[in-house]
């Protein structure tokens, strides 16, 4: 399998049918949404746009004299905007798209059109340190020990006569839910960025 070396700094080497598959995939208008945030370095729409169709004419040329092909084609653009890019490697293999150095070029270009970020999303492997594993922990005991310190605090207020023990047992069990809404909201911040590290166990 053809591994296409890096144009720039921030790419890695990428097996030429993933660079042009996923291309295909992430440089459909369809597929750019509202992700502007995921291509918060990349040119504008319409730049991606534009390097797409190059791209897929390229393509569209290859598969010339195979009308089912260039249907499928068709049938893939309008695709949802996350679908996977391995739907699209049937076509790319059937007429070797991979192999074709115009394909692969224009690939790249779809790449800077889209950004340094859109591609480490895409093709690099995040961080994963201690720092990210300390970090999991630390949610997942903040989501425990929060209501355990409550029901215990609720249990000893009830025993000294204190009327209010039941606040600490709605605390108890609405701290989980707080944590969870917080660490989604973090977790989604950064899952948008391809340098961050997402915390893990």
């Amino acid at each position: 399998m053809r591994t296409v070396p890096p144009r720039h700094g921030w790419q890695v080497p990428v097996a030429a049918d993933a660079l042009v598959c996923a291309a295909l995939a992430r440089g459909r208008r369809t597929a750019l949404g509202d992700r502007l945030e995921v291509r918060r370095d990349g040119m504008p729409d319409d730049d991606v746009v534009a390097a797409h169709a190059r791209l897929r004419d390229r393509v569209v040329e290859l598969a010339r004299e195979r009308p089912d092909l260039l249907a499928r084609l068709d049938r893939l653009d309008e695709l949802p905007e996350d679908a996977s890019w391995t739907r699209w490697q049937t076509l790319v293999f059937a007429v070797g798209a991979h192999e074709d150095p115009a394909v692969v070029a224009g690939a790249l270009d779809v790449w800077d059109a889209l950004g340094a970020n859109a591609y480490g999303l895409q093709f690099r492997d995040r961080p994963r340190t201690y720092k990210g594993f300390l970090e999991g922990r630390a949610w997942l005991q903040a989501a425990v020990l929060g209501p355990v310190a409550a029901v215990l605090g609720a249990v000893v207020a009830h025993e000294d006569g204190h009327g209010w023990w039941w606040l600490l047992v709605v605390a108890g069990l609405v701290w989980p839910c707080a944590v969870v809404v917080a660490f989604r909201a973090s977790y989604r911040r950064r899952e948008k960025s391809a340098r961050a590290e997402l915390p893990h166990f």
